[in-house]
């Protein structure tokens, strides 16, 4: 076996202990809230004599962009902006495509960006038995 295949044997079996540790965290999780309850949204805190329990209920908003579109002169401007916020997103195709044509465009957007390395992904895929049948 080489270095290659040890480390990526030894990922693969990491991986697989992450995997089962989430799914034992998440099970825990459940049971501590069926135990301690949750309100739809918001903190409730639970006290046991030694531990504190807090479980927060999120609920998740998204608007369809099209429905908003339609109604957005129904709402008058001021509420409307205490309600929805535009976020602007970067297009990374097309950011590539500036930088590496229109560097002068991309120069006056690159102002108002910021870029910071991301972490890098490592995937690994057992091929010993198809290796050893070729």
């Amino acid at each position: 076996m080489t270095d290659i295949d040890l480390l990526a044997a030894q990922l693969q079996a990491e991986k697989i202990e992450e995997a089962q540790a989430t799914a034992r965290r998440i099970a825990t999780e459940q049971r501590l809230i069926e135990l301690v309850g949750a309100k739809e949204e918001g903190d409730q805190r639970t006290m046991g004599r030694e531990w504190k329990v807090i479980t927060t209920g999120v609920i998740n908003r998204k608007f369809d962009e099209a429905a908003l579109a339609s109604l957005r002169e129904q709402v008058p401007a001021a509420l409307f902006e205490q309600c929805v916020r535009y976020k602007p997103e970067p297009i990374t195709a097309g950011l590539r495509y500036l930088r590496n044509n229109e560097p002068e465009t991309y120069a006056v957007l690159a102002q108002a960006l910021t870029v910071t390395p991301g972490k890098t992904g490592v995937r690994v895929e057992f091929v010993g038995a198809e290796r050893r049948a070729a």
